[in-house]
């Protein structure tokens, strides 16, 4: 394995799905495009046991997010040869302009391409790029995550159809592996998705390690085929890829679609998640994330409230539902939580969750449950 360094970071080790990795916001954002981050060499994929340590890479493709333009705009103005190819025409195993050589060592470039190939490609495959019949380089493939994409496209891969217009819910798959991308972690993760095919490299004693949090998806095959047959439903999925205000941040996307009522403009809808055992540390929200206000609390300083949501200035990849009984957290197993409350899973093993019911809104029903698939982050103290 290989380690990157930048002295002003810390490391995040990851394990299992091998994919998440350490980042930073708009700070990281202001440095790559002033040009101040050197050349790193691109990290070699492994196994799960090969687990790499990423000494902090400096990249700033995930806080595309925090841009009013979203990825989109910020693709486009660093790597507009690599934003047209997987969002206009699609087939990246298709030859590039010669131009395409200096644009994919720009580390942003680099960044999104191996950050996203991380998230979309099959352990085991890669995306090689090239200029002529010249590769110019190669992206090696982790969690694979174009299953989810396939069960509503069974034609698609990412090399071959990348985030084009015909397949939108690619974009809303990749989105939540950016949310947890960006979210400032510095744990030994490993990912647990309950998905067969995206859990084939986890190790088995990584089941052993507390949980993080459990981020609430609409990846089930119902709520996959939900959003294949409904638009407005589609539409209320995060996607990074949008211009986004974090002003205007919401978890509506939980509910249910309304044809009548579509989200306001400029709408901004974040992953949401909940706690997990937390049994090693104190962290309240770990990470850069946003908080759902608790009763009766304050508006921490440094933040603001959007809805009833807490965020720091420049926004946050993910909402953090801490429950809605004043001092009282929300945990992902059922039994920690005060009674009589409803929220929470059943555990029946370190990292098995069955029964998830969470009534994260401040009205109405809990999440959907046939529209839901239920995320592990399992996490360690970083050594």
């Amino acid at each position: 394995m290989q380690t990157l360094h930048h002295p002003s970071q810390q490391y995040l080790q990851t394990r299992g799905s091998n994919f998440l990795r350490n980042l930073n916001s708009i700070a990281v954002l202001a440095v790559l495009t002033a040009g101040c981050v050197d050349q790193v060499d691109e990290p070699q994929m492994g196994t799960s046991s090969q687990a790499g340590i990423m000494n902090g890479i400096m990249n700033g493709i995930m806080n595309g997010f925090f841009q009013t333009g979203g990825l989109t705009q910020y693709l486009t103005t660093n790597c507009p040869l690599l934003q047209q190819r997987p969002m206009a025409t699609g087939n990246l195993s298709q030859a590039f302009p010669s131009s395409f050589t200096t644009e994919i060592s720009k580390p942003a470039c680099r960044d999104f391409m191996f950050y996203t190939a991380e998230l979309m490609v099959p352990l085991g495959q890669q995306v090689n790029l090239y200029v002529g019949s010249t590769q110019v380089a190669s992206f090696a493939g982790a969690m694979g995550m174009q299953y989810l994409v396939q069960q509503v496209y069974p034609q698609y891969t990412f090399v071959q159809h990348g985030f084009l217009p015909a397949y939108p819910i690619a974009r809303k798959v990749v989105t939540q592996g950016y949310a947890a991308l960006t979210n400032e972690i510095h744990r030994t993760v490993s990912y647990k998705t309950g998905v067969a095919q995206l859990d084939a490299q986890r190790q088995a004693g990584e089941d052993a390690w507390p949980r993080e949090l459990l981020q609430l998806v609409p990846f089930s095959p119902a709520g996959l085929a939900h959003m294949a047959a409904s638009p407005t439903f589609l539409a209320r999925q995060p996607d990074f890829f949008n211009s986004c205000d974090p002003h205007g941040i919401s978890y509506q996307q939980l509910q249910d679609e309304d044809e009548d009522n579509p989200l306001p403009a400029g709408t901004c809808t974040i992953p949401v998640v909940v706690h997990g055992n937390l049994s090693f540390t104190n962290d309240v929200v770990p990470g850069r994330s946003c908080r759902i206000l608790e009763p009766g609390e304050a508006i921490p300083e440094g933040s603001f409230l959007s809805g009833d949501v807490i965020v720091p200035e420049g926004g946050c990849p993910l909402i953090y539902y801490s429950g809605r009984v004043p001092g009282t957290k929300t945990y992902d197993d059922r039994a920690k939580n005060p009674a009589p409350k409803k929220d929470g899973c059943d555990v029946t093993g370190p990292s098995t969750l069955t029964n998830c019911s969470f009534k994260v809104l401040a009205t109405g029903t809990p999440v959907p449950i046939q529209y839901m698939a239920y995320w592990i982050y399992n996490v360690e103290p970083v050594q």
